[in-house]
């Protein structure tokens, strides 16, 4: 359980009812490990269970209870399919104080009746320490020369006020507020501006019916434009009345770890060869032509369709394997095709950017590495 602020006037109480340890390869699908203690919604929602204090806030000193309070609750693990739970909760509790919070004042939040392991927290309301969900960045990071935007927006569940409508964070009393960057260690600032409002709620972004109003976010949407800051290094951005967000990079060289992983995910559903997912770890080829028969029936078409009715004695196809298997089966799709045509297309255009044991894919070795491996 974690308390974080939203706002100087708003904090999110963050909730998990537990957790599953979940059976491994090779192990019985019915040897997870269940410790499941459900929230009780009603405790967690009633204003009277919190207590706010503080002994250096005159708004707090005698201690006050928040004015609203409101929800959201999400799956976040999952259990079999036969067995109880099917999933874990965790919520996302908001709480509205009477007062604003006081940047460097100290803080304790008495809880009664929410969480069987904690019945308080207290926390120095700093906006350069304290993080807040509210405050959005790219956390893969930044290039040194490109634009660089952090964004302020929250959607708290089924909060509603006159002020916070539906959920969604209001920040106009925010309007012109400072953000800068920190560098990550130090928290010492070297850039500042202020934010700016980048798009109301009501505004519509789609014109698909799955989100209210057409509005992927149901709240406001501020920024904090760096873009003029290029300096490399580790850092996040702080937003007084708020908080700050979770650090980031700024270099030139910021996608190749994302990039080395998304190569090896790729590699990994390749269907045919031999695949060392790790050191010790490797995966026997599947679905070669010399460990099994092919066969192809024009009259059966996949899924969906009785296995029963494919007829065993239709044509043996030879010589037909590799690509990629499908995201969680075993099939491929002429789809998968695009992959391998985004590879080459991108070698073509910048073959200097890729170099053998850019990746450690090894499978055949050609001129331009790995890459050339994976896309043909």
């Amino acid at each position: 359980m974690s308390i974080t602020p939203v706002t100087d006037m708003i904090l999110m109480v963050h909730i998990k009812d537990g957790h599953i340890e979940t059976y491994g390869i090779r192990q019985n699908i019915s040897n997870n490990k269940v410790y499941h203690d459900p929230t009780n919604i009603d405790n967690v929602t009633y204003t009277g269970n919190y207590l706010i204090t503080s002994p250096d806030d005159e708004n707090y000193t005698g201690g006050r209870n928040p004015v609203n309070t409101g929800r959201k609750s999400k799956a976040w693990e999952y259990q079999d399919q036969w067995n109880p739970p099917p999933y874990i909760w965790q919520h996302w509790i908001y709480i509205e104080l009477p007062e604003a919070m006081v940047q460097g004042k100290n803080y304790t939040i008495s809880l009664n009746n929410i969480t069987g392991n904690k019945d308080s927290v207290s926390f120095t309301f700093d906006v350069n320490r304290l993080r807040s969900e509210t405050v959005r960045v790219n956390m893969v990071g930044f290039p040194e020369d490109g634009p660089k935007v952090a964004y302020l927006s929250h959607w708290m569940g089924d909060f509603h006020t006159s002020t916070h409508n539906n959920g969604g964070l209001n920040l106009d009393d925010k309007s012109g507020a400072e953000c800068r960057v920190l560098e990550y260690e130090s928290r010492q600032a070297v850039f500042t501006t202020t934010i700016t409002k980048r798009m109301g709620k009501n505004e519509r972004e789609t014109a698909s019916d799955d989100f209210p109003g057409g509005n992927y976010t149901n709240a406001d949407v501020w920024e904090c434009d760096f873009s003029p800051f290029t300096s490399p290094g580790e850092y996040v951005v702080a937003v007084d009345g708020i908080g700050h967000s979770f650090p980031f990079e700024i270099g030139n060289d910021i996608t190749r770890e994302a990039f080395y992983y998304a190569m090896k995910g790729l590699f990994w559903q390749r269907q045919g060869i031999t695949v060392e997912i790790e050191p010790d770890s490797i995966r026997p080829r599947g679905h070669h032509p010399d460990d099994i028969v092919w066969r192809f029936d024009p009259e059966w078409h996949g899924q969906g369709y009785d296995v029963s009715g494919f007829n065993t004695g239709s044509q043996q196809v030879q010589g037909v394997w590799g690509h990629y298997y499908d995201a969680g089966d075993w099939d491929g799709y002429v789809t998968h095709n695009r992959v391998p045509a985004h590879m080459l297309l991108l070698y073509d255009l910048a073959p200097e950017g890729f170099h053998d044991g850019d990746i450690g894919n090894r499978y055949k070795l050609h001129e331009g590495g790995e890459w050339i491996d994976e896309g043909e």
